[in-house]
């Protein structure tokens, strides 16, 4: 079998699944074919799928299935709509690459039952990965509860700039003093000199209290109360940005001040 060959027929068989043609089965097969060759030749499964699929897996398979561009929150209106469909088609591509589990964490028709197992995904990638995709994505309430006490500051932030997140949750976050770091990756291009001119104002917008603010679930009285405490974070929390650290609660209180403004 050679790569190219095993990449074309992989993809054409993955766009008649997606548009319900055949059965996800004949993928399925497909994948046991040419892990039955790599035995038979001696070679490594992973290897010879990474020769395969060196970059576009994840992209082409976006493509295909949510009918969007890859790392894109949108989906298209071609996208996969039946849930057993995506069901069995992340069978088989979480088996070749990880990063395809946020293709499923986008999908607006991706099943309950899969989506409670993305929530427990640890993948990361540039300071993002699945929980934190999922919980920009995600309208249901029970996982944004669930996303907004994980461990990675990246989910909790997306969960704070959902529109969909409840008050109650907006309001636990409002006292989160953590900054994304997918967002400061971002921002400060993977650690290194800031594209703002003001990086103060830019390392604010990595807060998840910022996300809070700009909710327009959270409450006028969680913004006020941001808005008028003048230690909405502690030194701790601000000291690893040196000297622009110690303007960060000035930017915050006058940023959720403009808020109030426009929201009265």
């Amino acid at each position: 079998m050679e790569a190219e060959t095993v990449e074309k027929k992989f993809f054409a068989l993955l766009r008649k699944v997606s548009a319900g043609k055949v059965p996800a089965q004949n993928l399925k097969l497909y994948l046991d074919e040419v892990e039955a060759f790599c035995e038979e030749d001696g070679i490594e499964l992973s290897e010879f799928l990474e020769e395969v699929f060196p970059d576009v897996i994840c992209e082409e398979a976006h493509e295909i299935i949510n009918n969007s561009d890859w790392r894109s929150d949108e989906v298209g209106k071609k996208c996969v709509a039946d849930p057993s469909i995506l069901r069995e088609l992340y069978s088989v591509l979480i088996k070749i690459d990880e990063n395809t589990e946020l293709i499923f964490a986008t999908n607006p028709n991706t099943p309950i039952d899969l989506l409670e197992e993305l929530a427990e995904s640890t993948y990361d990638w540039e300071e993002d990965g699945t929980s934190s995709t999922l919980a920009r994505n995600t309208g249901v309430e029970s996982l944004l509860r669930k996303l907004a006490t994980n461990s990675e500051p990246s989910t909790r932030y997306s969960v704070a700039g959902n529109p969909r997140t409840p008050a109650g949750v907006l309001e636990a976050l409002s006292v989160d003093e953590e900054f994304s770091r997918h967002m400061m990756y971002m921002t400060f291009n993977g650690g290194m000199s800031p594209f703002a001119t003001d990086p103060t104002e830019e390392m604010i917008r990595c807060s998840i209290k910022f996300a809070v603010i700009h909710n327009p679930n959270t409450p006028l009285e969680i913004i006020s109360k941001i808005a008028s405490n003048e230690e909405n974070f502690s030194e701790t929390s601000v000291q690893s940005f040196g000297s622009e650290g110690a303007n960060m609660n000035l930017v915050l209180t006058r940023e959720a001040s403009k808020i109030l403004q426009t929201r009265n």
